[in-house]
């Protein structure tokens, strides 16, 4: 489990209720913008993603493919099951999941185990809006090929761009997503607080739990010390498209 320092009861509430379903998880480090060495950075981004993407992001980003690392070097099992600290099991038992690896087909280096947006149906290889990374499985063959990837986006989406790696979703999602807050007071450090209308709040896509509202509230880009979310970027779009019609 990804567990940043700053939010231990994230960590300690997910704790409990997967000890329901007899897992035990490890937490690894997950990293804030301020803490990864200037080698680190460029040794898995690209640099305009340097540059662009959102400190939080970035941060995200590298606290999953430390975990990776983390798994590589101290794991011993050939899979592991990776999880951010607001995913929650919507099974009672762990042997839910190991019946996914004894009697599926394991031809994926990923398999993406909550999927939020436009989710392929019955499973299958991700669209440009299937997100999150909020729980998955990996091969020690999945996780070396990301290690060696240079990273320009968010993890749930540059994932599915790793040079050679079999990426799937699976058929439907074993997780769920605390995206409110519900269980915690620890926010999200990927989102801006924007307070949004329940007409948007109930539009989302065809799986999971993000809507509208968290969509807009995602923080998107990075413009010097200014960073940008989703509504912030539509505004300025609108705006810049009304300059042109008018300027016609």
């Amino acid at each position: 489990v990804i567990n940043m320092e700053s939010q231990p009861q994230r960590f300690d509430t997910q704790r409990k209720y997967l000890h329901e379903t007899r897992i035990d998880p490890v937490r690894v480090h997950g990293y804030a913008y301020d803490e990864i060495p200037k080698r680190e950075l460029e040794r898995f981004f690209k640099p305009h993603a340097r540059v662009v993407m959102p400190k939080s992001n970035i941060g995200c980003c590298y606290s999953h493919v430390k975990a990776l690392e983390n798994f590589l070097m101290n794991g011993v099992s050939p899979i592991a099951l990776i999880l951010e600290d607001d995913a929650y099991p919507l099974f009672i038992d762990r042997r839910y999941l190991e019946d996914k690896l004894r009697h599926g087909r394991i031809d994926w280096d990923f398999l993406f185990l909550h999927c939020d947006g436009f989710c392929p149906n019955g499973g299958g290889k991700p669209s440009r809006l299937s997100g999150s990374a909020a729980a998955y499985f990996v091969t020690r063959d999945g996780a070396r090929k990301a290690l060696l990837h240079k990273y320009s986006d968010h993890f749930d989406m540059d994932s599915s761009r790793i040079p050679g790696v079999r990426k799937m979703i699976d058929k439907e999602n074993s997780f769920w997503t605390d995206e409110d807050n519900a269980m915690t007071s620890e926010k999200s450090t990927n989102r801006n607080a924007r307070r949004c209308p329940e007409t948007l709040a109930n539009i989302k896509g065809n799986r999971g739990e993000k809507n509208l509202c968290h969509a807009f509230a995602y923080r998107l880009i990075r413009i010097g010390p200014i960073t940008l979310d989703t509504f912030h970027v539509l505004v300025l779009a609108g705006l810049g498209a009304l300059f042109v019609l008018k300027n016609q």
